[in-house]
């Protein structure tokens, strides 16, 4: 017999999940926004992930699970995972397995570079959905907050999670660029 309590909360993350049929599955949009939001970062080169790179929700313990690679002066600097999901059990495993995995490498990078953080990139679907409609982020203030923030908070983590000098320093360098952004969006604010 199923309990019922988890019953409950299995229900209420079916309803979040499908909260708004309207906005609808954002998650392929919200990765073209936020590689729109890094062309606003001329210190960070932005790709889409390959296919090896990306392996999705249905493999979130597998492979890497990144949907963009940022590019620090030439080199891999930033893997990003972005998701629009609301169910607590997606979200949960995607932090979790950020958790267990700050950092990857590349098939592409070199046993002298050093590894990259992985960032998790949590945006709402409604304000993605809500970009689309005129792809001008000074008039979604929340929307390049939610970047900036998930990316500033999984660095955190990364930061927390070495020992090793050379990551740390990479880590260091990108929050202060995305501090740049933080300051640069409250400024807008007051404007």
């Amino acid at each position: 017999m199923r309990n019922i309590e988890t019953s409950n909360i299995n229900d209420l993350d079916y309803q979040k999940a499908n909260i708004n049929p309207d906005i609808g599955d954002q998650g392929h949009a919200a990765e073209e926004v936020v590689m729109e939001f890094f062309k606003s970062i001329p210190a960070i080169e932005i790709r889409p992930a390959t296919t090896l790179e990306d392996s999705g929700k249905e493999q979130i313990g597998k492979d890497k699970a990144i949907d963009a690679i940022g590019y620090l002066e030439g080199k891999p600097a930033l893997g990003l995972q972005i998701t629009t999901a609301t169910d607590s059990k997606i979200r949960n495993q995607k932090s979790n397995d950020l958790l267990n995995r700050p950092f990857i490498r590349l098939p592409e990078m070199k046993t002298t570079d050093t590894a990259m953080p992985r960032t998790l990139v949590f945006i709402d679907a409604a304000e993605v959905k809500s970009f689309l409609q005129d792809h001008n982020f000074d008039n979604h203030p929340k929307l390049k907050h939610q970047i900036v923030e998930s990316n500033v908070n999984s660095l955190k983590l990364a930061l927390m999670k070495t020992q090793n000098p050379k990551e740390q320093e990479l880590i260091n360098k990108l929050m202060v660029i995305f501090r740049e952004q933080l300051s640069d969006n409250e400024k807008g604010k007051t404007h």
